[in-house]
């Protein structure tokens, strides 16, 4: 009997692990992934709030780029990182047209679910990298922190 109570505290210490380092490498997977599309480094002070790729999970996998739609939260303003990458504080109606027209066709076809508190409103003040050449968006919201990076499946 005391065999089978270690047994199973040590399967249950072993799958605690595996969920803890599966949670991180999917974080540090999807950073390393936009550092390889975009170029630009993801601050690592953060939490991974939501998370989604088309096609990660496919047994077969489709040639061509996946999207991806993750979204970062901060203790701290991202000043530095926002000056270092250039991006912008004014609203722009271009880009958020076309990043509304992107992201509806996407979480159509790929059923994104995010929580209410992190859908964009573009009634707050915002900063913007439009990577168009690449269709990437990034957009960030001081007020709560947030940091959102879109990257169209092509």
């Amino acid at each position: 009997m005391k065999l089978v109570k270690k047994l199973l505290f040590c399967l249950t210490i072993i799958l605690c692990l595996v969920l803890f380092i599966g949670c991180d490498t999917k974080e540090q997977n999807a950073k390393e992934r936009i550092k390889n599309i975009t170029k630009i480094d993801i601050p690592s002070n953060s939490t991974m709030v939501y998370h989604h790729m088309a096609g990660e999970n496919d047994f077969f996998p489709v040639p061509g780029r996946y999207a991806q739609y993750t979204i970062f939260k901060y203790e701290e303003n991202l000043t530095d990182f926002l000056s270092e990458n250039n991006f912008k504080n004014e609203k722009n109606e271009k880009f958020e047209q076309n990043y509304n027209e992107e992201f509806d066709d996407h979480s159509r076809a790929f059923s994104y679910d995010i929580p209410n508190e992190y859908n964009v409103n573009w009634d707050k003040d915002y900063s913007y990298l439009w990577l168009d050449k690449l269709d990437v968006y990034f957009i960030y919201f001081a007020d709560i922190q947030i940091l959102i990076i879109f990257i169209v499946a092509k």
